[in-house]
């Protein structure tokens, strides 16, 4: 989790840019893991930075730097109670927003953050965009993580950053207990306006030259994903469900699925025959796995096991990547849950399926 936080959030910046605000999004959230992001966000020159949260007044002074613009929004009632009573978490109470779906038995289920740095020397913006299939978490499961960059056009809107504004911007709209501040609304709406005017390019070895795009699910009733066609698939997901693999099963002819062995176990056989199936072997830490929708009452236990979700599409030279929250099950096929992906592309020879299996 520490490392994760602070390549993540603030590491391999241009020295001469500092925090100015940040929002997160999450399913399920550790307060202890939550009190380090502040000083990920505060601390640029730090050699050990889990040190910190042994330090009160190191951790004292990073929540006061950035505790007023920083803002996380997670799924009601999906926050794990700390191991121990630690009176520095009261500092963080107002970041801290309770959300819900719109739909019915839905979840708010996105892992995104999206954090704002400004120029000292000339007032210039840069926005970071971070993808993940993480929870904010003290998780050791195999995850996911895109971390994207972009400069503001004050001139322009982005069609391909439109779902992560439009993400960002509803997010006031889904609080369902407390308010917020009309300070940090602004800096919402702010971040949102800023990223429908940011093209944010693939990192290597997707090209670097083509935009990410992005979709956001479970905003509008009826938005449905649709990942395109291929000659071969690969999907990714702890969790499965019959409807969404016999859906996903028309997107191309060769389809590979990797999943948890009790997930596969417990999934028609019907279903199943359609894909190329492999589980996590054991020695990749399988024997602990534990699934979003169970509670982890402390966040010194170690998780294990897959937890990273992404749909590759190969069709002929190019390769689209799906990455981010969504699960291959029925709430995604259908659009209710709250999620949020991204697509990048490139060469099949750079970001094909063979290669993706082979990592996996």
């Amino acid at each position: 989790t520490t490392e994760i936080y602070t390549l993540s959030l603030h590491d391999a910046l241009p020295i001469c840019y500092v925090f100015e605000c940040a929002v997160g999004t999450t399913f399920t959230l550790d307060f202890e893991a939550f009190l380090f992001v502040p000083i990920a966000l505060s601390s640029t020159t730090l050699a050990d930075p889990d040190a910190v949260l042994h330090d009160p007044v190191w951790m004292l002074e990073a929540i006061h730097r950035v505790g007023d613009r920083l803002t996380v929004f997670c799924e009601d009632g999906r926050a794990n109670a700390p191991a121990f009573r630690h009176g520095l978490l009261s500092l963080l109470e107002d970041s801290f927003v309770p959300v819900r779906a719109r739909a019915d038995f839905a979840i708010f289920h996105p892992k995104l953050w999206l954090i704002r740095f400004r120029n000292g020397a000339d007032q210039s913006v840069l926005l970071r965009a971070v993808i993940l299939s993480r929870n904010l978490s003290a998780s050791r499961c195999w995850d996911t993580l895109v971390s994207l960059e972009g400069i503001p056009n004050p001139k322009q809107v982005v069609a391909d950053s439109h779902d992560l504004a439009s993400l960002v911007r509803a997010l006031p709209e889904l609080v369902c207990r407390g308010r917020l501040s009309d300070e940090r609304k602004q800096q919402i709406e702010e971040l949102a306006s800023d990223a429908e005017r940011t093209p944010f390019f693939a990192p290597e070895p997707f090209d670097t030259g083509t935009r990410a795009s992005f979709v956001a699910l479970g905003l509008d009733n009826q938005r449905i994903w649709n990942p395109g066609k291929g000659g071969r698939i690969l999907g990714i997901s702890p969790f499965l469900s019959d409807d969404a693999l016999r859906w996903l099963a028309k997107l191309g002819p060769d389809r590979i699925l990797v999943s948890r062995e009790e997930t596969l176990d417990s999934c028609d056989r019907a279903a199943l025959a359609d894909w190329r199936c492999f589980g996590l072997h054991d020695a990749a830490g399988t024997d602990a796995q534990v699934g979003e929708s169970e509670s982890v009452d402390r966040s010194c236990d170690v998780l294990h096991g897959l937890h990273a979700k992404a749909l590759a599409v190969e069709n002929g030279s190019r390769t689209a990547w799906w990455l981010g929250s969504a699960n291959l099950t029925s709430p995604v096929k259908s659009g209710t849950n709250v999620e949020f992906l991204v697509r990048l592309e490139g060469r099949t020879r750079d970001v094909g399926i063979e290669i993706g299996r082979a990592h996996v």
